[in-house]
């Protein structure tokens, strides 16, 4: 188990190399070549060849803060590549997994929004719509009560003007105004003639 630590622990200081042997330029390299390459990163403590193509090594810093710089630096590079080791790339790997799951979910959480936003906007016009047909309505209903409150309150006085226009002709007479029981058809004209226009019109003068 202490071995199995100590293996652990030194991966997590390790990256392996790999380069393509077309396009690289210069004399192939060389243990010694890679740590002083490498030294930019941090102090080299070791460098192993593997591959059956000589085109791979494990190189071993002397700090595992050394490993994360080296592996970004040539993460674009088309002639050489350098990849974590062990434990270190699962957990790298991992990591990217759970960046890439996060970024997915944000993408699903954009356009369920969007969706969501466009679902809104098509209740808020349904909405709007419900509700100006609802005060289109309040306004022809009191519009109709305000109307029928005029109605009301001019009904009775047209009533009583056509009441009174219809009970005032032909005028009452009464045949004790002239003080006689038989009064002449004249006289019943001129006493008509003097309720309607204050008095008797002379027949003569006309």
């Amino acid at each position: 188990r202490r071995r199995k630590q100590d293996m652990a622990l030194m991966e997590d200081r390790q990256v392996r190399l790999k380069w393509s042997r077309k396009k690289w330029t210069g004399q192939s390299p060389s243990e010694h070549s890679l740590a002083q390459l490498l030294e930019q990163f941090g102090t080299v403590e070791g460098v192993e060849m593997i591959g059956s193509k000589g085109n791979q090594a494990v190189i071993t810093f002397r700090s595992a803060s050394a490993v994360d710089p080296c592996v970004d630096h040539y993460q674009s590079s088309e002639v050489m590549r350098a990849h974590y080791v062990g434990e270190r790339k699962k957990r790298k790997q991992e990591k990217q997994d759970d960046n890439i799951d996060g970024e997915q979910q944000l993408d699903k959480n954009a356009t369920s929004n969007l969706r969501t936003g466009k679902d809104s906007d098509r209740e808020n016009l349904r909405d709007r719509t419900v509700r100006q047909a609802a005060e289109r309505q309040r306004l022809m209903k009191q519009m109709m009560e305000d109307e029928g409150a005029h109605m009301k309150r001019r009904d009775p006085k047209e009533v009583r003007k056509k009441s009174a226009i219809a009970t005032s002709y032909p005028l009452p007479w009464d045949g004790k105004v002239l003080g006689s029981s038989f009064v002449s058809p004249m006289d019943k004209l001129q006493e008509m003639e003097r309720q309607v226009f204050g008095k008797a019109v002379d027949i003569k003068t006309m």
